[in-house]
């Protein structure tokens, strides 16, 4: 049986979902941030429930440590929160997370979305360490419509050989671009890097993971 931890101060919506969810998962439960993840390390969960409005850390600073560890960055988070508004979606989205529930929880969607979920795909954990880092780059390749495109983004996360970054314009895996680092209003190129995946497809917020092919200059790990 697949084994989901709930994340939520309020007890009464923890008991509920455990009822609610019992024939199907087994359960770890708490109300602080800061026991979450040595409970996630511990006991490995399937799935992670996290309401975003904890008290001590918030569900948005718990949820950036639990994508940044190899050990835990490839459980699937889902959101739970009243009025999730617009900006704190993105937020999320930029992380990684599965999806939201607003509260009231539908119990009835949470069951469906956790089951499609764990007989989807599973996560690959990234062959090597990435940084949280915000750097500027210029990218130029060719996009869907085959229109020669420049793009000036920022990193989200670098590792040695790669980066994520979110593209405005829409993308297809295996898209190559040129890669430049903009630093102090100056451009250095530093290689060609192919697309390996792309997250929330054709929105605002798409996330695009890229590694490098070829360096001709100096990158930044």
């Amino acid at each position: 049986m697949p084994r989901l931890l709930v994340i939520d101060g309020d007890a009464e919506v923890r008991r509920s979902i455990m009822e609610e969810l019992r024939d199907f998962f087994e359960f770890i439960e708490t109300d602080d941030a800061t026991d979450a993840l040595a409970l996630t390390l511990e006991h490995k969960p399937d799935c992670i429930l996290l309401d975003f409005n904890l008290p001590k850390l918030s569900g948005l600073e718990l949820c950036q440590t639990l994508m940044s560890v190899s050990l835990t960055q490839t459980i699937p988070v889902f959101i739970m929160g009243a009025r999730l508004a617009p900006e704190f979606q993105q937020r999320y989205r930029h992380l990684g997370v599965a999806g939201f529930f607003e509260k009231p929880i539908d119990l009835e969607r949470v069951k469906n979305s956790l089951a499609a979920v764990l007989a989807g795909p599973k996560r690959v954990t990234r062959s090597e360490p990435r940084i949280r880092l915000k750097v500027m780059l210029k990218l130029r390749g060719t996009a869907e419509t085959g229109k020669q495109f420049e793009l000036v983004t920022s990193t989200e996360n670098v590792s040695g050989n790669g980066f994520c970054c979110r593209c405005t314009i829409p993308l297809r895996e295996q898209t190559l671009v040129e890669v430049s680092l903009l630093k102090q209003g100056c451009e250095h190129l530093v290689g060609h890097a192919r697309m390996r995946y792309v997250s929330w497809t054709n929105t605002p917020w798409q996330a695009c993971g890229f590694q490098f092919i070829s360096k001709k200059g100096p990158w930044i790990v």
